[in-house]
């Protein structure tokens, strides 16, 4: 069989419809209120799509949109998922957060709520093992982002859009949290 070797046109035909399969790939720090405005639910893409092409170009910390059934009932990979944060003085500011699994309720070391502000600054609120001087010095920036103190902003009431979950959709939030060791 005689194969005719690719010309520059079909190498770019080639090229393009690789990168029309490739889904837009972001790390979870590059999430901004935009990303959930085109797509509710993003999913973590490291431990999904490893049989894909472009598996290479993701880590742990990257994700896609979601194009599966919502809710989903695929409980062993990451979702992030668009969410309401009610502030204590009233505000509302969107971000996202990683569904309960069903049956179980909010609980912020497994939701982990990230707030996005105006400017597209991601504030954490779960803290989880990082240091104590971490901690304190990114709580400080957050009050001076927000430009807020304490109880204008805690508690957080939260919401995850009905349907976009089975199960608990809302949560509260008493304040930032790290574990103690």
């Amino acid at each position: 069989m005689n194969k005719k070797p690719l010309s520059n046109n079909d190498s770019v035909e080639l090229i393009e419809s690789v990168n029309k399969e490739k889904p837009i790939l972001k790390q979870q720090n590059e999430l901004k209120n935009s990303a959930f405005e085109a797509c509710p639910v993003w999913v973590g893409c490291h431990c999904l799509d490893y049989d894909e092409a472009w598996y290479d170009d993701t880590d742990e910390e990257t994700f896609r949109p979601w194009n599966g059934k919502v809710p989903s009932d695929e409980e062993q990979w990451m979702f992030l998922v668009k969410t309401d944060f009610i502030l204590a003085d009233g505000t509302t500011l969107r971000g996202f957060m990683s569904p309960p699994e069903h049956g179980n309720q909010f609980d912020i070391s497994n939701q982990h709520p990230i707030i996005i502000t105006e400017n597209g600054e991601l504030i954490m609120i779960w803290y989880g093992s990082l240091p104590e001087n971490y901690f304190k010095k990114d709580t400080e920036l957050t009050y001076s982002l927000l430009n807020k103190k304490h109880k204008e902003i805690f508690p957080i009431h939260c919401t995850i859009l009905r349907e976009m979950i089975d199960g608990q959709n809302t949560g509260l939030i008493l304040g930032f949290e790290r574990n103690e060791k």
